[in-house]
């Protein structure tokens, strides 16, 4: 698929999910993160309208998984998202992060968990190894509304703060190529508070099994 269709695939994809979310009263607890916010604060655009490889992320609190879990994948289901895989963190062994798909669009659900000292902890993974990275609660709590391919999405009301800490001073200038933007080496931004050996990939029958139980 070349930049241009993804890209319009990529925006009929999220005018479906911005629907669903806003029927069910749950914009403001699916906020859009990581580049997908980038290109939303920056351009006000989906990055793939200046690239040709990246995927469209939300965030949800682990306390609100259960709901998003229960109404939102439902009827993301029905209306024909494919249930990709997901990752379990190594501390519960619960879902960090959830992967859906449609047509060629690939969507992340990143689960943030909140901590006793008031942290709030996403997760990803690179060659076998698991890393977290710490963030205030604020950029999860203290939101505003921002305009993504002419729909609302809530984000980050300290929205350069919450990129600089994800991307680094350079934010402004795009990506020209996927492999500059190596997360699991040095970060750009806020160094991760832990990495460590982890990597469980759940999909089919047992990622099935985990979303029933959990």
């Amino acid at each position: 698929m070349n930049k241009i269709s993804l890209y319009e695939n990529q925006k009929t994809v999220l005018n479906e999910i911005h629907e669903i979310l806003k029927r069910n009263s749950f914009l403001d607890k699916c906020t859009i993160g990581f580049g997908t916010f980038l290109g939303a604060y920056r351009q006000k655009k989906l990055n793939t309208s200046i690239n040709n490889w990246d995927d469209i992320d939300f965030d949800i609190l682990y306390k609100n998984f259960a709901t998003f879990k229960n109404i939102i994948l439902i009827e993301l289901i029905k209306n024909d998202f494919i249930l990709v895989h997901a990752h379990l963190i190594k501390k519960n062994n619960v879902i960090g992060s959830l992967t859906l798909q449609k047509e060629n669009t690939r969507i992340d659900f990143q689960i943030i968990f909140e901590s006793k000292n008031k942290k709030c902890y996403h997760f990803l993974w690179h060659g076998g190894i698991e890393m977290a990275k710490a963030f205030p609660q604020k950029y999860y709590y203290n939101l505003k509304e921002y305009d993504l391919e002419n729909n609302l999405f809530f984000g980050p009301l300290d929205a350069e703060s919450y990129i600089v800490d994800m991307y680094g001073e350079d934010w402004r200038t795009p990506c020209t190529s996927e492999s500059e933007y190596k997360f699991w080496e040095d970060s750009p931004g806020k160094p991760w508070d832990l990495k460590y050996r982890h990597y469980k990939l759940v999909r089919n029958k047992e990622l099935k099994e985990i979303i029933n139980a959990s």
